[in-house]
């Protein structure tokens, strides 16, 4: 029993050493074969192409007028196809660069409704604190601010603690914000 394991295991390592020898001249026989059919194809395409650079003017390369036209469809009909792929990818890229544009967009649209959401909210704030505060301690810090800020404050308050804080202000100072308050009532409508 031994004695034919022993047996089997020289066949199959015969075997390894047969399949690497077979494979290795394969591949040498491989590597000269391919200039050789890199010549046979520069020679099987100067037969079958009219020669335009004058150095095969030995060769009989004549085309019939069918051939050549037909040879000229084929080479238009390839630069045609070519050129399809590379709109194809273009079109691709620019899909993708569409689409991040829009990501990008949506996501500024979001950014924006959160702040205008927030400044809300601040605006609200503030406008409770000046209500709870005396009419003149309130103008004397609404003075400090510029006037679409004051406006944006004053809308939001209860419209008697507006009037009262208004009513301390400086007459030129209280007739500005006021057309501003107006002005920004009819664009919210």
């Amino acid at each position: 029993m031994k004695r034919l394991i022993g047996s089997l295991f020289k066949l199959i390592f015969l075997f390894i050493v047969i399949l690497g020898i077979v494979f290795g001249v394969a591949y040498k026989f491989r590597t000269k074969t391919v200039p050789l059919e890199n010549f046979v194809r520069q020679n099987v395409m100067s037969l079958i192409m009219p020669d335009t650079t004058g150095m095969g003017a030995g060769l009989d390369t004549v085309l019939t007028a069918e051939e050549e036209i037909a040879l000229q469809i084929q080479q238009r009909n390839s630069e045609l196809d070519i050129r399809d792929l590379s709109l194809d990818s273009l079109e691709q890229a620019l899909q993708i660069r569409r689409d991040s544009i829009d990501i990008a967009r949506q996501a500024l649209t979001d950014l924006q409704t959160r702040l205008t959401q927030q400044e809300d909210a601040n605006l609200d704030q503030l406008a409770k604190f000046y209500e709870n505060m005396k009419a003149q301690e309130a103008s004397d810090i609404l003075l400090q601010l510029d006037d679409q800020t004051v406006v944006e404050i004053l809308s939001k308050m209860k419209a008697r603690e507006a009037a009262k804080i208004i009513e301390v202000l400086d007459p030129v100072r209280a007739a500005d914000i006021i057309k501003r308050y107006k002005r920004m009532k009819k664009s919210d409508q």
